[in-house]
């Protein structure tokens, strides 16, 4: 039997952080709290990158700070759009 356990997204304290982004995301959650971490790095980053969230999409944001080695932004598409077998 697998077991399951959710927790509560925490900021890493080093090493590399993957954040799942929707199209016309918005930096809430622990994104937000990375962000502030990194003086507005991750979010000037991904403008610069002109990351949108589509999907398939994916960026890595180089020593963006805040004791991170790398931020690995991956887009998940439209928000609320689920994924449909073929």
């Amino acid at each position: 039997m697998t077991d399951i356990l959710f927790v509560r997204p925490v900021l890493p304290r080093a090493g590399a952080l993957v954040l799942p982004l929707a199209e016309g995301f918005v930096l809430d959650g622990l994104a937000k709290q990375a962000d502030e971490a990194t003086g507005g790095a991750i979010a000037r980053g991904l403008e610069a990158a002109g990351f949108k969230g589509r999907k398939g999409q994916a960026t890595t944001l180089w020593a963006p700070g805040g004791h991170l080695s790398r931020v690995v932004a991956v887009g998940l598409g439209a928000a609320g759009g689920g994924s449909q077998a073929a």
